[in-house]
């Protein structure tokens, strides 16, 4: 999109300034790009592992096309596939814990960081699906990246 303005310098003299907007992504990259974060949402309705089976279906679909939506599903897919790697080690460390220590408060701390784990995803998938919907990039914090 170009833009044009017309203002006089100093001496009387028009001046036209022309400046450049670069147009964002469109509308269906956005909602592609939404649907990406929130697929991940899929697990919460008994879809096995489909916390990483949404943002690898539509990053499959989009890889191609539109580097806008391929990019927020590659995003979501690593930051998926993260913090299930970071739960399976936790759930081991607390198992071999639990066996070894054979305590309550091994389990207790276990159910704290479960609810950890589980608002952070929530949280930060919210976040980066109205990122996206706003057309802005969005990076998810300590993310692996395993899909390049």
């Amino acid at each position: 999109m170009v833009e044009s303005e017309h203002t006089p310098d100093d001496a009387g003299v028009g001046v036209v300034a022309v400046t450049t907007k670069a147009a964002g992504p469109s509308p269906s990259s956005r909602n592609w790009a939404v649907f990406a974060h929130l697929s991940t949402f899929s697990a919460l309705v008994g879809v096995p592992f489909g916390n990483i089976l949404g943002p690898l279906v539509i990053w499959l679909a989009t890889r191609r096309e539109d580097t806008y939506a391929e990019r927020h599903a590659r995003e979501a897919l690593n930051f998926n596939l993260s913090l299930s790697l970071y739960g399976l080690m936790l759930v081991v460390a607390g198992t071999v814990l639990l066996v070894v220590v054979i305590g309550l408060a091994v389990l207790l701390v276990a159910v704290l960081y479960f609810f950890v784990f589980f608002f952070v995803w929530l949280i930060l998938s919210i976040v980066a699906a109205i990122a996206a919907s706003r057309g802005e990039e969005y990076t998810y914090p300590l993310t692996m990246r395993l899909v390049s």
